[in-house]
């Protein structure tokens, strides 16, 4: 590492005099302290710090989700951050924002292309994961939403249709005025 100050001598409690300095990482950018020696024969001034150097784009996969080592990112967590909300940011050109996630629209968990991602407030994220077939609470099924909108006429009560699905009435307007399921 390179040495930013000048060194000065520090005594220990058995009273050996040690040489101390500043040096400048150049991976992370912070100044530390170490011993003169050390500090001159050290890359870096940590071990995230040598791993990145190292191997820069180094992944490991949490969750199914792809994860690298950006120790100076504000939102790191152990110099670790998901690669999907690094591509995205980078997309965006800034930080994300609290209260803001990144959705990947095929679905796959790993698959980072910039493309494939978008960025989303967590409630409209919810909404999304939530909604027909991704919730497990729903009790139509896509087919079924498709066959209710085929059958409806005028002439036809919402709680004749619903009695038919074993659902209630007003999920059966709710459906028809496509205020659920609106995406079919």
């Amino acid at each position: 590492m390179k040495e930013v100050s000048k060194r000065w001598l520090a005594t220990d409690t058995n009273r050996s005099r040690r040489s101390y300095s500043k040096f400048l990482c150049p991976v992370c950018g912070q100044v530390v302290v170490k011993r003169r020696s050390g500090g001159l024969k050290a890359k870096t001034c940590s071990v995230h710090c040598k791993k990145q150097q190292s191997n820069p784009e180094r992944v490991c996969y949490y969750n199914g989700y792809a994860r690298i080592i950006k120790p100076k990112h504000p939102k790191a967590h152990n110099y670790m951050m998901k690669r999907s909300v690094v591509v995205a940011e980078s997309k965006l050109g800034r930080y994300l924002e609290d209260g803001e996630v990144v959705h990947h629209t095929n679905g796959i968990k790993d698959d980072d292309r910039p493309e494939n991602l978008e960025v989303m407030g967590i409630s409209e994220h919810h909404r999304l994961h939530s909604r027909g077939i991704n919730n497990k609470a729903a009790k139509l099924t896509t087919e079924q939403v498709l066959e209710i909108r085929g059958k409806y006429r005028p002439g036809i009560r919402h709680c004749d249709i619903a009695k038919e699905y074993g659902v209630c009435r007003s999920t059966i307007s709710l459906v028809l005025n496509r205020k659920h399921w609106r995406y079919l």
